[in-house]
């Protein structure tokens, strides 16, 4: 994780240190979702995004196309489970460029001609400037609570979930607290250890029979429960494919970890 106490004074950071000047502490989650998202954010800034080989970072797309060719006959299989119907939805969220959706979209065109005239794609991206033109099998939305519910279908995420915003916490005197980010008395952002935020935080370590050492410092991505919610309401019958990196909570939260990830 990057470290944000040391920002330099560009592009979101210094919205975020107005922010956090006049309103006081943020959540990291807030924070982060700023960073991310918000105006001039990582993800939401330009036309080409981190990706490729001249961004940040590279995909599977900007490897082979076998990704994408698997993924197509995925899709065509579930389309026969659910009997074949006459319209299939296929929504990809956080699309990105929308290389995978449109990909997957010509795959099928190309070895699945029947399954073809039933899948409509729809690629959801917050970066407007990322949007190409619509058609009739293929649109674009900036949030998947704007995607229209539908009878069947699949949503489909690659590497989405992990980057979701996160809380951070801390085990201090027994206590399971928050560290927001704050301003220090230099005006640099800097950790501040206060209650937590909200009793999810609480409830998410216990359900899952997790207990931080002391002084242990962790991450809690609430967001993703509420956006498979989202994603499985939907359709009446079909699928959700998320693909991600991770831990088993036993070595995500082990002491090992002391500092978190």
């Amino acid at each position: 994780m990057q470290d944000y106490t040391k920002e330099p004074a560009a592009g979101p950071a210094v919205g975020i240190i107005r922010r956090v000047a006049e309103t006081g502490p943020i959540t990291f989650a807030e924070y982060m979702s700023l960073a991310l998202y918000g105006p001039g954010g990582y993800y939401t800034t330009g036309e080409s995004g981190p990706w490729g080989g001249q961004g940040d970072y590279i995909t599977s797309l900007d490897v082979s196309p076998v990704f994408s060719v698997l993924l197509a006959r995925q899709v065509f299989e579930m389309w026969q489970i659910v009997g074949c119907p006459s319209a299939f939805h296929l929504i990809e969220a956080g699309a990105g460029r929308g290389w995978l959706g449109k990909s997957i979209l010509d795959k099928v065109r190309a070895v699945y001609p029947e399954f073809s005239e039933a899948l409509k794609v729809t690629l959801v991206e917050k970066n407007r400037n990322l949007h190409e033109a619509a058609s009739e099998a293929l649109c674009w939305r900036e949030d998947i609570t704007g995607v229209e519910a539908a009878e069947f279908g699949c949503v489909l995420s690659n590497e989405l979930i992990d980057s979701f915003p996160v809380h951070r916490v801390v085990m201090s005197g027994g206590v399971l607290k928050e560290l927001f980010v704050g301003l220090d008395a230099a005006g640099s952002l800097a950790d501040i250890e206060g209650p937590i935020s909200a009793p999810e935080l609480s409830r998410y370590l216990t359900s899952g029979g997790i207990t931080l050492a002391e002084g242990q410092k962790a991450e809690i991505n609430l967001e993703a429960g509420k956006w498979l919610a989202s994603a499985s309401s939907l359709f009446e019958r079909g699928f959700i494919i998320t693909i991600d990196y991770g831990l088993p909570s036993r070595e995500l939260y082990s002491q090992e970890r002391m500092e978190g990830t």
